[in-house]
């Protein structure tokens, strides 16, 4: 059986991406969505909304992936402090 390589994904300005980073990314044609990724697949990203756990029960008790499909030069790294403020102005 062949061994898999790891699958380095960089973001829209040449950044590494790594499970559990803060990214955005657009998310229909009018809004945004900033939240973390979850896995890294060998073509696109997950990404799912602070605050979301990556895994849930939907309404018939069976288990559903949360988040977002994304290819790697659609979503861009955002940094601590941004995140931060972020958090504090949507939190209630």
């Amino acid at each position: 059986m062949a061994k898999k390589e790891e699958v380095i994904h960089f973001d829209a300005i040449g950044r590494p991406l790594k499970v559990g980073d803060p990214v955005a990314c657009a998310n229909g044609k009018t809004t945004l969505l900033i939240g973390t990724t979850t896995s890294i697949g060998e073509k696109q990203i997950r990404v799912v909304n602070f605050g979301l756990p990556p895994k849930s029960l939907d309404a018939w008790g069976e288990m559903k992936i949360n988040g977002k499909l994304r290819y790697s030069k659609e979503v861009i790294l955002i940094g601590g402090e941004d995140v931060t403020m972020y958090l504090l102005r949507t939190i209630k």
